[in-house]
């Protein structure tokens, strides 16, 4: 009987072993057909994103009817700005490019990603139009002499300090920088005095009024901007 029973075990995990085999089997089978699955979604999205990139690349090098070098720019510029996590699509970011290459003009490869990323930031986050922007970073480098970055950086700073809060930073500079250049103000001190009026609760005056004050007298030059300010409230209040 004690054998009977050895053979009837042995029996038993002969059955287990062939039905583990089985199990293991099967769930090999499903793993790599889940493998398998994910295999083809990696390759489909990759031949998605090249495509998009493809396109996004052609769009701007067929713009600027690009090649060679210039194209291979443009190519990087896209590349590292989506890839930085700026912008909502390839195209978002290639018709970004070019706005900035249209208004500013030949820029290195460093400087054309950087305002990219920042000509973008300022729209999706702040809401400020990008032709706008680039307008107002153009005149200053017109009036002041400033690089592209040096005149970017006026405007993200004088944003975030809450300048642009008339939705018209980019638009005034473009339209104003030239007379307040003329008026002999630096790049800095007419940021500065735009900071005064926010301060000094002057920010909404037209700016005309303060070109109407200043143009006919430089010597007012000489005064505080508070003041300049105070005079403004006052024309302000009495215009017809």
């Amino acid at each position: 009987k004690l054998g009977d029973t050895a053979n009837e075990t042995k029996e038993d995990l002969e059955q287990i072993k062939q039905a583990t085999q089985g199990e293991a089997l099967a769930e090999a089978a499903e793993a790599i057909s889940v493998v398998g699955d994910k295999i083809q979604e990696l390759g489909e999205n990759a031949v998605a994103a090249y495509t998009e990139v493809e396109s996004a690349v052609t769009k701007v090098n067929a713009y600027f009817g690009e090649t060679g070098e210039e194209a291979e720019k443009s190519a990087s510029v896209i590349k590292n700005v989506y890839g930085s996590g700026v912008g909502e699509s390839m195209d978002s970011v290639a018709n970004a490019v070019i706005m900035v290459k249209k208004n500013l003009g030949d820029l290195s490869e460093t400087d054309l990603t950087n305002i990219t990323q920042q000509a973008i930031t300022l729209d999706e986050v702040y809401g400020i139009d990008m032709n706008e922007t680039l307008r107002g970073v153009n005149s200053l480098m017109q009036q002041y002499g400033l690089t592209a970055q040096e005149a970017m950086d006026y405007i993200v700073k004088g944003t975030q300090n809450g300048l642009d809060k008339t939705n018209e930073l980019g638009d005034n500079l473009s339209e104003y920088a030239g007379k307040f250049s003329q008026a002999g103000y630096s790049a800095s001190e007419y940021f500065q005095l735009l900071d005064n009026g926010l301060k000094n609760g002057a920010y909404n005056l037209l700016l005309e009024d303060f070109l109407r004050v200043v143009d006919p007298f430089p010597a007012l030059r000489a005064v505080d901007d508070v003041a300049i300010f105070v005079l403004l409230l006052y024309l302000y209040a009495h215009k017809t």
